[in-house]
Parts: structure tokens; C-alpha cells; sequence
């Protein structure tokens, strides 16, 4: 979701140790960052375009709330980042090298990491020097007093299967999840798709048996490795492909599902969604009201393909649930079109896709659907977005051809 153009060298992958190293590595990198205030850096936005400036109100009302920005955009950044640096000079160095994935000078990130720390995590491969700057493998991204490890962005098309993503949409559905369920506890809570594990750790302590699975190897060993340097002992994580290996039913249902349209055949387990980009959350979706509680709510990131007018998310929740006790509210969090696909797009008649957190409570009452708006203004920029991106993808594919 909104994922940025790394503008570093791709390292690839680190090589991945054994849990208890790994596990221990996150805890030293997470007790080092902590130390030095990296928690502040979770209100600094990523640098955007001036197209970014209609949601610039959000972006500055968190900054001042010192609330998570986390992979927000925004084009007046450097202003934040200039008057950030000043005052939280460390922070900011390790925010420009574990969040923004900008190598830095060697000499600076070993003072503040301190030397044999820093020999460690080169020893690990996660520490990558070149020249007198020093690059790292591994991003952290922090919310509220934790800080989640995951894999940086560049990397190669054949570790695509392996790679561990967070993104806006982790952060968006981790925040309502939060907002939502507030100081209430509950029984056993569910993540699938799970990756670094954010959605079912940020509810760790308002459930008493926490619950993640994943088909990533990778991701499931960083998951429990963030467990881990985050103190939270009660989670438990499993292979699963989706519901397969999972028994039982659940308070709380989470999963930011992979839901990119991308071509047939695509490589990156993270993102690709299959048909329509939809096919991984349709399966869920199936399953979803009989692996919740009664009183049971999930929130779960889903996409919908736009075919001539037609948004086919809607249609086919309505067909799944129209005899059951489920009421469903569709949060709209993003509109887009990718122009590098423009051929796979038109192929199937995708005018644009809309991104939803997709929230679900089964609570006895007849089946409900409501999809909820953009404000006009926003809605208008996303449209002006999805047609900019649609007449490039269309101008680079004549281009092509000819």
C-alpha cells in the first residue's frame, strides 16, 4: 500500500540465522533505538509530492499529537525533518537509516549504536558498509512503545517469496484496530497474512491469547522475533495459508491480505492478490463468519476492482452474506491504478482499484452493508491520481509498441 521508490542500492535480503539470534538481534537493535528516542520518529512523514498537500492537515494535526505519520507522505518533510534534527540529532540519523533505508556515515552510526553492537549486526549481514557510509538491511518501523522489524524495500525480483513488507496499510489497520477496541480485553485474537506480526502484537495486551499465521517462512521467524524484543510472551504463530491450518473461532479477526493486481505468475508472495488482485481475500472472506465468536469482529484490508462501474468487492460480499448475522462497514483508505500495469488492467476492464479496511461484526442481526465515503475533496484527488497514472501507463505501453 502506497509503498515508496527506494533510491538506494538494492542489498538484497540479509541472510536469516537461526530464531534465537535473530530474536536476540531484535532485542539489542530495539533496546538501542529505544534508548535513543527513536519512539519520536513515528510522528516524521515520509518526503512526498506536492500532490501529497491535501492531506497535509492530517499529516501536521498527528506530527503535533506525536502521533503515527508513519508512511504518510508529505512534501513539506524537510521542514519537519530540519526543525526534528535539531533537537533529537541521534533519533534523527537512525530515523534516516532504519525508516528512510538512507545509508549513513560509518563513523556516526557505530558512535551511536556503540562498536560492538554495530559489529554484530554487520556480522549478521543486517549492517552493509559501503565506503565510509554504512547502509542496513533491515528497516524498523515504531508504534506507540514498540518497535517492529521488517525487511527494506529494495531487493531482488527472486526474494520476493521471502520478503517481509509493512507498509501504510499495516499501520492504518493497526491504528483502527487500537482506536476501536480501546481498553475492552478479549478472548483470542487471529492474524492472518501476518508478516512482522504488527496487527496481532499492537493488541497484545488487550487479548489473552494472541494468534498469527503466514505461508512466508521468513515472515513467520520475523514475527516471532519481534514477539520477542517487544516483551510480549503470549503470541503464538503458525504456518497457514490463510484458514487452512487454522482451528477454532475467534473475538478479534485481523489480516491485511496481499491484494495487488499485478501480472499472472507474479513473484511477490506480499502483494500479489491474483485475479482482480482479489482472489486471497475472497477466500477469507468465505470462511470469515464461521471462524468468528458470537459479539466477534474482524478488520480485514481488502481491495476492489472497479469493472464498468462495477465494484466487485461490494457484489460478492453481498452474495457471500446475505444469509447470515454479519454487519460489514468498508472504510475507503486509498483509490489507485498502477501504470506499470496498464496492460493487465485493461485486460481485464479495471478502471481503478479502491482500497477498504473492511470491518465485520457478528452480532445476530440481519446481514448489513455499508460502504462509507471519501470526503469530496479527497475523492476528487484520488480520481485526478488514478486518471494521471492511467494515461501514463497508456502513453509508456504505445511507446512500447512502437
Amino acid at each position: 500500500c502506497d509503498r515508496r521508490t527506494e533510491t538506494v542500492m538494492a542489498l538484497g535480503l540479509f541472510p536469516l540465522p537461526d530464531p534465537e539470534t535473530l530474536a536476540s538481534a531484535f532485542t539489542e537493535l530495539k533496546e538501542l533505538l529505544s534508548a535513543h528516542g527513536y519512539a519520536r520518529v513515528t510522528a516524521l512523514p515520509f518526503p512526498g509530492k506536492l500532490s501529497h498537500l491535501l492531506y497535509e492537515p492530517g499529516v501536521f494535526r498527528r506530527l503535533v499529537a506525536n502521533k503515527p505519520n508513519a508512511y504518510e507522505s508529505s512534501p513539506l518533510a524537510p521542514i519537519y525533518y530540519s526543525r526534528f534534527a535539531k533537537r533529537h540529532a541521534d533519533a534523527y540519523v537512525l530515523f534516516r537509516a532504519f525508516s528512510l533505508g538512507e545509508a549513513q556515515l560509518t563513523t556516526v552510526l557505530t558512535q551511536i549504536l556503540g562498536e560492538a553492537s554495530y559489529r554484530r549486526l554487520a556480522e549478521l549481514g543486517v549492517l552493509a558498509e559501503q565506503g565510509q557510509r554504512t547502509q542496513t538491511r533491515l528497516l524498523a518501523t515504531p508504534y506507540g512503545d514498540r518497535i517492529y522489524f521488517h525487511d527494506v524495500n529494495s531487493i531482488d525480483e527472486e526474494e520476493k517469496p521471502d520478503f517481509v513488507f509493512l507498509g501504510r496499510c499495516s499501520m492504518r489497520l493497526a491504528g483502527q484496530v487500537s482506536q476501536e477496541l480501546g481498553d475492552q480485553m478479549v478472548g483470542r485474537s487471529l492474524d492472518l497474512c501476518t508478516g512482522s506480526g504488527i496487527q496481532a502484537l499492537t493488541v497484545a495486551d488487550r487479548v489473552r491469547e494472541v494468534h498469527g499465521s503466514d505461508v512466508n517462512l521468513r515472515a513467520l521467524t520475523f514475527a516471532r522475533a519481534n514477539a520477542r524484543a517487544n516483551g510480549i510472551l503470549h503470541a503464538h504463530f503458525k504456518t497457514s495459508d490463510v484458514f487452512n491450518a487454522i482451528e477454532g473461532r475467534y473475538d478479534i479477526i485481523t489480516a491485511n491480505t496481499p491484494f495487488l493486481l499485478l501480472r499472472e505468475g507474479s513473484k511477490a508472495r506480499d502483494g500479489y492478490g491474483g485475479k482482480y488482485g482479489m482472489e486471497i481475500e475472497l477466500r477469507l472472506f468465505q470462511e470469515l463468519g464461521q471462524r468468528l465468536e458470537e459479539n466477534g469482529r474482524s478488520w480485514i484490508v481488502a481491495s476492489s476492482a472497479i469493472v464498468d462501474g462495477r465494484n466487485l468487492l461490494i457484489e460478492k460480499l453481498e452474495e457471500m452474506y446475505r444469509d447470515t448475522k454479519l454487519t460489514v462497514d468498508l472504510f475507503p483508505i486509498s483509490e489507485y491504478y498502477s501504470g506499470p500495469h496498464y496492460d493487465v488492467y485493461e485486460a481485464l476492464g479495471v478502471e481503478r482499484c479502491v482500497l477498504y479496511i473492511v470491518r465485520s461484526v457478528k452480532q445476530g442481526r440481519p446481514f448489513s452493508l455499508t460502504e462509507h465515503r471519501w470526503p469530496p475533496l479527497v475523492g476528487a484527488a484520488y480520481r485526478a491520481n488514478v486518471t494521471l497514472a492511467r494515461w501514463r501507463g497508456r502513453r509508456a505501453a504505445v511507446r512500447a509498441g512502437a
